[in-house]
């Protein structure tokens, strides 16, 4: 639960009735400042003041309850907070939540992460659980992925691959609290060190990140470690991945986002963990840094930040390369056109450019197509049926117009 919930939830206390009335307590200044301190990251202020107003609610006889547990999260955070890590963080960009995915560009050693419906379309956890996160390895035999146990509780779960057939989920041994949510897995290129986010007691926020290793003497993980600021924060954090063929970093997070909004951040990974110092560093240049103020202030050093952004943009451009390397015009057995430029009649280029929209929309409508009829698999829906029957018309017809245009656009070229 967000810091902000706990704090407007102390004040509503104070400042309400039993009835739900307004009373004529006035507000807690203490309590107000409390809010601000927290927001910036000023945990040990905000725990001296939360202090006093409990010994003030005690002597009064009311309810310490809440603030007691605002207390233990301020001292949590305050803990996390000396132990802040360097990171060098190279660029940042908003999304929507549900297409945060995109931002992420990976190397294929790597290996892939993508939404389980697309990753998994004809597994029974793909279908159960579309939009949840999945890893696959580099090698695609082994898989990770979120899904609910036997209680309801989301839960990390795995899966190999044995020829062409993916075995049973088991859930992931020796990690996790029974109270808390996990998903958003990554794995390392060791393929023993796992990443993952979690809901639960050890986190300061909603979803934190964890990082836990494989013991293949236990054939179990051992206990997880919350990862620290900045990284992890009051709100929500999750899918760190790191590709180390590109020594690039990303993870996710909706802290300072507005709802349905997350800041997807670009950083250097550490080859080992580096903590700032209060007495040295000063403790409000420490602050700011575990909440990220500003991505400027991390760039110390100015070479780094060039070279890992040249590699991020060789990856971009590999990855441009490989899209174009699917685009082909059909000119006739012995010709076939992967870019617009190569035609050489400005008819047949026009006709081309149709096509390719053409095949676009008709793609756009499929992959609609697809969850529509995965929904359908859960709901049953008839409305959605008949929604269904009318894309399968539209996609028939998309691709009888693309397929005029291709002959037409051969015509011109070949004239």
């Amino acid at each position: 639960m967000k810091i902000e919930r706990v704090v407007v939830s102390v004040l509503a206390g104070l400042m309400t009735g039993s009835c739900g009335m307004m009373a004529q307590t006035p507000v807690n200044k203490n309590l107000l400042q409390v809010e601000t301190l927290m927001s910036t990251y000023h945990f040990d202020e905000a725990a001296e003041l939360l202090q006093k107003e409990i010994k003030t609610a005690q002597r009064k006889k009311q309810s310490t309850a809440t603030m007691e547990a605002t207390l233990a999260d301020a001292r949590k955070r305050e803990e996390m907070l000396l132990g802040t890590e360097k990171v060098v963080f190279i660029d940042s960009v908003v999304v929507d939540r549900e297409n945060f995915l995109s931002a992420f560009r990976l190397s294929k050693e790597t290996g892939r992460i993508g939404k389980l419906g697309a990753l998994f379309p004809k597994m029974q956890w793909g279908r159960q659980n579309p939009d949840a996160t999945g890893y696959v390895n580099e090698l695609g035999d082994k898989a990770y992925f979120a899904a609910p146990d036997n209680k309801g509780e989301m839960k990390l779960f795995t899966s190999d691959c044995l020829g062409n057939t993916w075995a049973t989920p088991e859930p992931l041994s020796g990690i996790g609290d029974s109270d808390s949510s996990e998903g958003y897995p990554f794995v390392m290129a060791d393929g023993v060190t796992l990443y993952y986010a979690a809901q639960g007691p050890e986190s300061i926020g909603g979803y934190d990140i964890f990082v836990t290793r494989y013991n293949p003497d236990t054939h179990a993980f051992v206990r997880s470690e919350n990862i620290g600021m900045p990284f992890n924060s009051p709100a929500n954090d999750y899918l760190y991945v790191v590709d180390e063929t590109a020594n690039i970093g990303w993870f996710v997070s909706d802290r300072n986002q507005p709802a349905n909004k997350v800041c997807v951040y670009t950083f250097i990974p550490n080859e080992s963990r580096d903590v700032y110092n209060l007495d040295t560093d000063g403790e409000e240049k420490v602050r700011r840094a575990a909440r990220i103020a500003a991505i400027a202030e991390t760039q110390r050093d100015k070479s780094a930040v060039s070279a890992a952004r040249q590699r991020l943009s060789q990856i971009k451009q590999r990855d441009e390369e490989e899209d174009n390397s699917y685009l082909r015009f059909v000119i006739d057995d012995r010709t076939v056109y992967t870019r617009l430029s190569q035609f050489r009649k400005p008819v047949a280029r026009r006709l081309a450019s149709q096509w390719l929209q053409a095949e676009e929309q008709r793609q756009q409508l499929e992959q609609l197509l697809s969850e529509a009829r995965l929904q359908y698999g859960r709901k049953h829906d008839p409305r959605m049926k008949s929604q269904i029957f009318q894309w399968e018309k539209e996609v028939e017809d998309m691709a009888a117009k693309a397929d005029q245009l291709a002959k037409e656009m051969r015509k011109a070229e070949l004239q």
